[in-house]
């Protein structure tokens, strides 16, 4: 059995490939129009390098960075310790209650009386004095540089006070008290041999971290936006460098990208780009002359061969004339794709839908197997006989392999997609792409019934990529292969 060049759907009743194929039998190539690279300054910097560009962003983030920070540092109140009343400590170890909220009280081990300077003896005295009691009693432990300070006895008593100023100055000596600066813990020793703590109550983030939280996130929240546009404004030659260098894969003759404007590495890489796609189209143009001027003038000994011939043995007469048959077949093939490849692209809007059916009718006329399942209506811009000669030889061949041919039409995000699916074996993974390749044919078509010249399919592409799109091949595990052609509904242009 000869190979498909075409799939088949999972039932013979069913006009269309499945969604999966749909989603991911067809890579989408970029568009088939591209400005320049440099054709808008990426970063508004009008001609200068790239590398000043990228070096100024940079500093320019630093910069912005070192002011965020800056006015943290005006905005934001640096804290003050808290101050608590060394005798509001005592009444909370001695009665257990606490009034201020800035205390907390629970029974548990007392601090180590170990490691203790000056200042913790001294508020331990004072707190033993308080509490009437011998100093052994009573242990402290200030985490933060301990401190007795003696204030105003302004500052109540009675009440707690969060904060305090360390600049006051001129107090009446018989005026004053004594206060801890901040955080602590004290221990009183109960006359049933129990030990009664003290100790502030601060919390896991104090207010002014909060603060300082609240204006990283704030300048997160306008960095990030901002170095996103940037980014993408300084990848974006990169990006458009890489759609023309896929376009230029696909297609030879696909434009040029436009006249570069912007940095003078943009600028350079541009013209070098396009000086390179001039030259690389002008090979295959001189290939393509040279390989359509050999098959015109083998036309000529061909026709004298059918002289010579006419005077052989009968034997020998009728297969010399098919081998002559066969050589003009593929000359004349060869000669209608060069024509093809060489001919300009007039386009036109156009309804796809009518057109495919036009051809199924036709093939139908002739006794083939071919039909159209309903679907989407599909409008774009394109060259009705390329695109007439694609449909055509995409459904000879799947009826010339396989016998029979379905087609589908869908439209998804912008593009128009046709499926072509038979119900023949399908090819080898290996072939899928290799027989899109002129005068490419499998092995197992290699025969005068369904041989052919190895063109069909590539002339197929040629004209789905002149249009901006691609063709692809694909077996389905049912059986078969699918021929899925996917145009772009207008002209695109990277923008």
């Amino acid at each position: 059995m000869v190979p498909s060049l075409f799939l088949k759907p999972a039932k013979a009743s069913s006009m269309s490939v499945n969604d999966r194929t749909w989603a991911t039998a067809w890579r989408r190539p970029p568009a088939a129009d591209g400005k320049a690279a440099g054709s808008s300054s990426p970063l508004g910097f009008g001609h200068l390098p790239l590398f000043t560009r990228i070096f100024a962003v940079v500093v320019g983030g630093i910069f912005c960075a070192q002011m965020i920070n800056f006015a943290i540092i005006l905005v934001v109140r640096l804290p003050q310790p808290p101050a608590y009343a060394v005798n509001e400590i005592a009444r909370a170890l001695e009665s257990g209650d606490v009034s201020n909220g800035m205390i907390r009280v629970k029974a548990g081990d007392p601090p180590s009386s170990g490691q203790q300077d000056q200042r913790d003896r001294d508020i331990r005295s004072s707190l033993a004095r308080h509490l009437r009691v011998s100093e052994d009693r009573v242990r402290v432990k200030v985490d933060r540089p301990p401190a007795i300070i003696d204030l105003a006895k302004g500052i109540s008593e009675d009440k707690s006070k969060k904060s305090i100023d360390f600049h006051k100055n001129g107090l009446d000596e018989s005026n004053r008290s004594e206060l801890i600066i901040g955080s602590f813990t004290a221990a009183l020793q109960l006359d049933d041999g129990q030990w009664r703590l003290a100790s502030s109550r601060g919390g896991f983030i104090e207010p002014w971290q909060w603060q300082s939280l609240a204006w990283l996130l704030a300048t997160l929240i306008v960095a990030v936006p901002l170095a996103w546009i940037m980014a993408r404004r300084v990848a974006r030659p990169v990006q458009l460098f890489s759609a023309a260098a896929e376009r230029l894969g696909r297609d030879p003759n696909s434009p040029q990208l436009a006249d570069p404007r912007g940095p003078p590495e943009i600028t350079a890489a541009v013209v070098a780009f396009n000086d390179m796609q001039a030259r690389l189209k002008q090979y295959v143009d001189d290939r393509t002359t040279m390989v359509a001027a050999i098959a015109h003038d083998l036309r000529t000994p061909l026709m004298r061969l059918t002289l010579l011939v006419e005077n052989a043995p009968p034997p020998i007469q009728k297969a010399a004339e098919t081998e002559i048959r066969e050589m003009t077949q593929r000359i004349r093939g060869a000669l209608n794709f060069f024509r093809d490849a060489s001919a300009p692209i007039r386009r036109q809007k156009l309804e796809l839908r009518p057109l495919v059916e036009s051809v199924v009718d036709q093939m139908i006329d002739q006794g083939a197997d071919v039909d159209v399942a309903p679907g989407d209506d599909v409008t774009l811009e394109g060259d009705p006989a390329g695109l007439r000669s694609m449909v055509t030889n995409l459904l000879e061949n799947a009826v010339k392999y396989a016998g029979d041919a379905r087609v589908s039409l869908r439209v998804m995000d912008d593009w128009a997609f046709v499926a072509i699916s038979d119900n023949g074996p399908g090819l080898p993974e290996n072939e899928l792409e290799k027989v899109f390749s002129p005068f490419y044919r499998g092995e197992s078509s290699r025969n005068r019934d369904t041989g052919g010249a190895g063109l069909g399919l590539a002339s197929a592409r040629a004209v789905a990529r002149s249009h901006g799109g691609d063709i692809t091949l694909h077996n389905i595990a049912e059986g078969g292969l699918s021929a899925v052609v996917a145009l772009p509904l207008a002209r695109r242009v990277n923008a």
